[in-house]
C-alpha cells in the first residue's frame, strides 16, 4: 500500500510540482516540472527533496527532465474527473499495469 500526494502549482512557482510517496518501504519527495496539453499532464524529474539528483543511497534513479509518469484526464462513472496514471521512469509497484486500477482524484 502506498499513499501518494501530488501538488501542482503555477508554472512560475519555485517548485511547480511536488510528488510525495509514502508506503511500507517508501518515503520520498520529488520536485518535478510539468508539461501539459489538453488532457495529459507529464511530470518530469527535477530533484529529490534535498536538491540532489541522487537518492539517499547515491544512486541516480531518474535523469533530470525524464518523465516520471503522466496523468490522463478522464471522466469517471459518477461524472467525477479522474486522472489515470501512465507510468514511465517512476514505477511505484513491481506488478504495475498501464493505467489499470490506479487513479488520482483532484482534491483542491
Amino acid at each position: 500500500m502506498m499513499d501518494i500526494t501530488l501538488i501542482i502549482s503555477k508554472s512560475d512557482s519555485k517548485t511547480p510540482c511536488v510528488f510525495h510517496a509514502v508506503g511500507i518501504q517508501t518515503d520520498e519527495t520529488i520536485f518535478c516540472s510539468t508539461n501539459a496539453n489538453q488532457n495529459l499532464i507529464e511530470l518530469k524529474f527535477k530533484s529529490f527533496e534535498n536538491g540532489k539528483v541522487l537518492n539517499d543511497h547515491g544512486v541516480e534513479l531518474y535523469k533530470v527532465g525524464s518523465v516520471l509518469f503522466s496523468l490522463e484526464k478522464a471522466v469517471g462513472k459518477d461524472k467525477k474527473i479522474l486522472y489515470i496514471p501512465h507510468w514511465a521512469s517512476y514505477v511505484p509497484f513491481d506488478d504495475m499495469e498501464e493505467g489499470g486500477k490506479y487513479q488520482f482524484v483532484k482534491t483542491k
